[in-house]
């Protein structure tokens, strides 16, 4: 830790070593501090002493495999902004304005991923098809139950 000093504070990460074995950070990322909060909100043991030794130990693990080269966040902090992003997003069945959903509809046509969220499931499912609305000159047929029922029986379709 003391040999990556000066890249841990560039991520916000400042100690003083206590004793040869030991360190006490006097400060860290405000979001490691809200995560803590949250944890402890929902009764999780997971504490703010363990996400920091966590992002710690990546940390140094990435700067000695790379010889000192990091990128942009560590992962332990990705992971920390990636469940913020998903607890505090619009869940199915918020009830939202009409221009609240103009908003969202313009923040998601200006996103790399607007159908899923940071950890890859589905932020958009489709609820209803309205296709057929769109236009009253074209006519999508609706598919004919019966026949396609007497097809499986006879064995023509799979």
């Amino acid at each position: 830790m003391e040999a990556y000093s000066k890249k841990l504070n560039q991520r916000g990460l400042y100690f003083t070593k206590t004793s040869p074995s030991r360190v006490m950070f006097q400060l860290i990322p405000s979001c490691l501090v809200a995560k803590e909060a949250n944890e402890l909100r929902h009764k999780r043991c997971q504490t703010a002493g363990a996400i920091v030794e966590s992002v710690v130990r990546d940390l140094c693990h990435t700067l000695h495999q790379t010889g000192g080269v990091l990128g942009l966040i560590p992962r332990p902090i990705t992971h920390v902004f990636n469940s913020n992003a998903c607890r505090g997003a619009i869940k199915f069945g918020d009830e939202l304005s009409r221009e609240q959903c103009q908003d969202l509809i313009s923040s998601l046509y200006s996103c790399q991923l607007p159908f899923q969220c940071a950890h890859g499931r589905p932020s958009i499912v489709p609820l209803v098809n309205l296709t057929h609305l769109t236009s009253s000159t074209h006519k999508v047929s609706k598919p004919n139950l019966r026949r396609l029922r007497e097809a499986m029986e006879a064995g023509t379709v799979h």
